[in-house]
């Protein structure tokens, strides 16, 4: 079980750090500690929202990396569902088919602009498992919510489509949006990363 936190960093840093994103991974690899990292827009006009997750009783080592990496964050326990306000939901894992042709981070978020109507909302998970303090084991997966399954399978749809290196698999649609907020590691989809390429990918 993780406890998520919502990151807040100042307007001129936000998305900008790949090289302070991998010290943070490493950081988390040097105690063989899973984690989670996730951005989402939970309704029309907000904001991408950083959150990471950790294990309990992880909290103090993840205050004491976060504030040595940025020390004007802001870092809030939340409780966040960013599907709560939708009327259904589809989501789906996404697998590596090419390593060396990954989507750039900012065509990633361009994907969050997608939210066009009042109801409408996006998450993608990014859900790690360290093997090592250079390997680790990755999964993905892309949720939205929407008025309609019509509406939600498209989004979910958009966003991998534009996932250069990887590839949508088979989208699923739970009755309850509460069932995404909860990170899952997927054996069946995932791939391996380096801290390095990883934080190149996504990025806080």
């Amino acid at each position: 079980a993780f406890r998520l936190f919502s990151l807040h960093l100042p307007i001129r840093e936000r998305f900008a750090h790949p090289e302070k994103t991998r010290f943070l991974f490493e950081a988390f690899a040097d105690r063989r500690m899973p984690f989670v990292v996730e951005f989402a827009v939970a309704q029309l006009g907000n904001q991408v929202r950083a959150l990471i997750g950790v294990p309990y009783a992880r909290e103090k080592m993840l205050g004491a990396v976060v504030h040595n990496l940025w020390p004007a964050a802001e870092l809030n326990l939340t409780a966040i569902n960013p599907l709560a306000s939708a009327a259904v939901v589809a989501g789906a894992f996404l697998a590596e088919i090419n390593a060396a042709r990954p989507s750039s981070f900012l065509t990633l978020m361009n994907q969050f602009a997608k939210i066009e109507y009042a109801g409408e909302s996006m998450t993608l998970q990014i859900v790690v498992k360290p093997q090592s303090r250079a390997d680790f084991s990755v999964s993905l997966r892309i949720a939205a919510g929407a008025g309609t399954m019509l509406r939600a399978r498209a989004l979910v749809s958009s966003f991998s489509k534009a996932a250069d290196g990887l590839r949508m698999k088979s989208m699923s649609h739970p009755k309850f949006s509460h069932e995404f907020i909860h990170a899952r590691f997927n054996p069946a989809s995932s791939f391996r990363a380096s801290p390095a390429s990883l934080a190149a990918r996504f990025y806080l």
